[in-house]
């Protein structure tokens, strides 16, 4: 529900005091205020500029006023302005006049994306998320369309269906390429105002493919104090890659195979007193 009320004349004071008063809530810990997007309005000047604002008329003459209304913050609909014209006429000192605004206007989209966002270098097979940010800079709701793009690599999501004038919807990108080579796409953000093309450019580098020795590792010693020594077998089958690893140990031997921009491989041996140490692979 929308509600307004105009301040009487003679209560337009220096010294004017508004109070909103909640009558009941719904919590028992806390006021659930249904009172939404509230604000003053002073009168005909907020959005109205006069020319001339004050003057001096003779006897049996009349002056024209030209008016302004700015209508860059408001949104597509009725729009009432009620303001007072104030002179030294003991009768009508203030004389109020109301001007209503149909405002029959459109939806705007602005993106803040003109040049290709590069991607530098990215690895096949991992995932690359980004967000196109976009700004309804009209009067009207923007509502989203079918996002396309012009690679199998990309796909999109929008954050919501639509919203409101002065504000943001997202459209979020999720690259995921499957080949290697120099990458280049289009993704065209569909509104109901326009068709907005955002480029995206980059190089899909090889992934590393890493392996460890998945078989049983059997250990023996005579002495419960001593040390034992032996090897684990790791490698990368991708040719010009590099793989970054690391290991760790305790009861659970760990080797984290950390491949760039993708996810990391754990492979780890799990020892228990009655069984042989052994390796299996397992993804984090």
């Amino acid at each position: 529900m929308t509600c307004s009320a105009t301040i009487p004349a003679a209560a337009m004071t220096s010294s004017t005091q508004l109070r909103l008063y909640q009558q009941y809530n719904s919590g028992s810990t806390y006021d659930a205020w249904i009172i939404d997007d509230f604000y003053v309005d002073a009168g005909m000047m907020n959005n109205l500029t006069f020319s001339p604002d004050t003057g001096n008329v003779s006897v049996g003459d009349s002056q024209l006023v030209y008016v302004v209304l700015h209508t860059d913050s408001l949104e597509e609909g009725l729009h009432t302005y009620e303001g007072f014209i104030s002179s030294n006429d003991p009768v009508d000192s203030i004389v109020p006049i109301t001007v209503n605004l149909l405002l029959d206007g459109v939806s705007e989209t602005s993106i803040n994306r003109y040049a290709c966002l590069n991607l530098d270098t990215i690895v096949k097979n991992s995932t690359t998320l980004d967000s196109i940010m976009v700004l309804n800079t009209g009067c009207d709701s923007l509502v989203f369309g079918t996002i396309t793009t012009t690679s199998s690599a990309f796909t999109t999501t929008t954050s919501v269906g639509g919203f409101a004038p002065g504000d943001t919807g997202y459209v979020v990108v999720t690259i995921n390429p499957t080949s290697t080579g120099t990458i280049q796409d289009t993704v065209f953000v569909v509104t109901s105002d326009t068709t907005w093309p955002v480029c995206y450019s980059g190089y899909v580098a090889e992934a590393p493919s890493a392996w460890v020795q998945t078989s049983a590792i059997n250990i023996s010693t005579q002495n419960c104090g001593d040390s034992v020594n032996f090897n684990v077998l790791l490698g990368n089958t991708a040719a010009n890659t590099n793989m970054n690893w690391s290991i760790s140990s305790g009861e659970v031997l760990n080797i984290l195979l950390v491949n760039s921009n993708v996810y990391p491989s754990l492979w780890n041996n799990f020892q228990t007193i009655s069984r042989p140490l052994k390796i299996w692979p397992s993804k984090l």
